[in-house]
């Protein structure tokens, strides 16, 4: 058996087993019943024959999460929310001002 992946974080090490799952490579994982101590450091293990495959399906793992291609990116677009929420602030201020005027 041979490492072919190792991080420490839980959570990029869940992703990375979901990816070999999902291409039924059959691993080991290590460290994943001390998730709870400080310094953990996670592992999977592959077979010899299944290393190159496994490293090529980890290859755009990274211990900060998974490295995206520019074209899945989502840009943000912050006018568009602050027009939904400057909507709602004036459909709020005109039922206060209805409601003043349907008092008197």
């Amino acid at each position: 058996m041979v490492s072919a992946f190792n991080s420490k974080n839980s959570g990029t090490f869940v992703i990375a087993k979901s990816i070999l799952e999902k291409n039924q490579i059959p691993f080991i994982p290590k460290g994943e019943n001390l998730a709870g101590l400080e310094y953990t450091q996670f592992e999977l293990l592959v077979k010899e024959e299944d290393f190159e495959k496994a490293k090529e399906f980890l290859a755009d793992i990274q211990d900060n999460g998974i490295k995206y291609q520019e074209r899945f990116e989502k840009k943000h677009q912050p006018f568009i929310g602050y027009m939904i929420i400057a909507g709602i602030l004036a459909a709020v201020a005109a039922l206060f001002l209805l409601g003043l005027w349907i008092r008197e």
